[in-house]
């Protein structure tokens, strides 16, 4: 007894790693290769031709029961019966036995491939602190290289906002400031805004590209015309810590080109900009964006009643990682105004909800999909760490 006993507490003290969770045998073939596949399909039959011989067998020794004519050339005793039909029964156990060992490799194999597949990830940027000044410069530089690498012949600077409480304020002098900057590094980069200026206007059939001004024709191929635009979260009361966002759109296809993000203050301010860094990060808890990815372009709308500080970072990262298509039809309608947004064609959505913040850092719990079934993606963190207080 006190061997058992002292057996028994060895295994709990060091218990054998578990095997990945078990896929359901439906689910089994997505995971294997052609030749796993091949593998697999074999080894199933001869478990159906096993458990079909299994019943004709025990068929048939149930019927050795059955009272018959014991003369004849073909007649067979009781005993024949049933040893005819054990036979059956045995040859079939025989070939379920056979195909057990690829079964049970293959579905370790699934098991094994869809652990990995939905293992945890971690999807991160940094965003640079940089003040206003350099923060447009730098974009300026940048979006305009994207544009010149995209084909696009004309890019329109279509507005900007600053999101008070997370409502939009048209921002005029945020647009001066950007067209100073983007002039600067190329006088001739932006195309002059049209008479009337610029709003949102839905294709009115729901697909098709969106409009930008009354006045300013439909591109009529993707990446012929870009929009601009830019959109500044204040992230403290006294306008030190801003975030701002300068993206690049595809007018044709509604979709964000490249995204820009700074730390910075909140305008072009004197205020000294404080020593801050930023990192964003999604702890995807089951891969979803490189599952999502995988299965072609797939484009995500946001959630209505997500909060748009955590939109705007999300869409960013999406930006950044480059694997889910991003629509810009809700930040530039939220923006310039206009019709409510498109969706773009988007077949699923983001839904995101305010989690703890700390100070000017801020989090949100993160869930993607179609309908009313989402799948909880993961914590989406803006993490901002000041510097530590002199002693």
């Amino acid at each position: 007894m006190k061997l058992l006993l002292a057996s028994l507490l060895l295994l709990a003290a060091d218990p054998k790693p578990a095997g990945p969770p078990p896929v359901p045998d439906a689910e089994v073939p997505s995971y294997l290769s052609r030749a796993e596949l091949s593998e697999w399909g074999s080894a199933l039959r001869l478990v159906q031709q096993g458990e079909e011989r299994v019943r004709q067998g025990n068929s048939i020794v149930a019927s050795a029961a059955i009272k018959r004519s014991t003369l004849g050339a073909f007649a067979e005793t009781p005993e024949q019966v049933r040893a005819r039909g054990q036979k059956l029964v045995n040859d079939g156990m025989d070939q379920i036995r056979r195909a057990q060992p690829s079964l049970v490799k293959l579905r370790a194999v699934a098991a094994a491939k869809k652990a990995d597949l939905t293992k945890p990830v971690v999807h991160e940027t940094e965003i640079p602190r940089q003040n206003w000044a350099m923060a447009t410069s730098l974009a300026a530089v940048r979006l305009q290289k994207a544009a010149r690498d995209g084909g696009f012949r004309q890019v329109h600077l279509v507005g900007a906002a600053t999101f008070v409480d997370g409502k939009p304020v048209r921002s005029d002098a945020l647009v001066q400031s950007l067209r100073a900057a983007w002039d600067k590094a190329d006088p001739k980069a932006l195309a002059p805004a049209p008479a009337g200026g610029y709003a949102y206007f839905a294709p009115p059939s729901g697909e098709g590209p969106s409009t930008y001004s009354a006045k300013l024709d439909r591109a009529a191929t993707p990446r012929t015309v870009g929009i601009l635009w830019a959109e500044l979260f204040p992230l403290s009361s006294d306008s030190s810590a801003g975030l701002l966002f300068i993206r690049l759109g595809d007018a044709f296809t509604s979709r964000v080109i490249a995204s820009e993000a700074f730390l910075t203050t909140v305008g072009p301010s004197e205020a000294p900009l404080k020593e801050l860094t930023a990192k964003l990060s999604l702890a995807d808890a089951r891969s979803f964006i490189p599952r999502l990815a995988s299965t072609g372009e797939w484009l995500l709308s946001y959630d209505r009643a997500s909060p748009a500080l955590g939109a705007a970072l999300l869409r960013h990262l999406c930006v950044r990682d480059g694997r889910v298509a991003v629509s810009s039809s809700a930040p530039v309608a939220a923006v310039i105004g206009g019709d409510p947004a498109s969706l773009d064609g988007a077949r699923a959505s983001w839904s995101l909800l305010s989690a703890a913040s700390s100070g000017l850092s801020r989090s949100f719990r993160i869930s993607g999909g179609a309908g009313t079934e989402l799948v909880a993606v993961g914590d989406l963190e803006f993490r901002v760490v000041e510097p530590a207080a002199k002693k």
